[in-house]
């Protein structure tokens, strides 16, 4: 189950009056989060989606590496 483990949620669906500070309610929560975690999350889902499963693979190994290690996103 990838909500359990952290992973993708269900899309929600939010009625008009409530889509305001439901946005805010997400941009919250992401803004509590490590910066460097969620620029490397961003990275990987912008360029892995079109990586063949090879590359992809390589592509968030190089991430958590440069995340273990703090170096600044390529």
């Amino acid at each position: 189950d990838p909500e359990r483990l952290g992973g993708a949620r269900p899309v929600a669906v939010v009625p008009v009056e409530r889509l305001d500070a439901e946005a805010m309610d997400v941009a919250a929560k992401l803004a509590a989060l490590p910066s460097e975690a969620v620029r490397a999350a961003k990275e990987a889902m912008v360029r892995g989606p079109d990586l063949p499963l090879e590359q992809g693979l390589r592509l968030e190994a190089m991430i958590a590496a440069r995340l273990s290690i703090g170096a600044p996103p390529v």
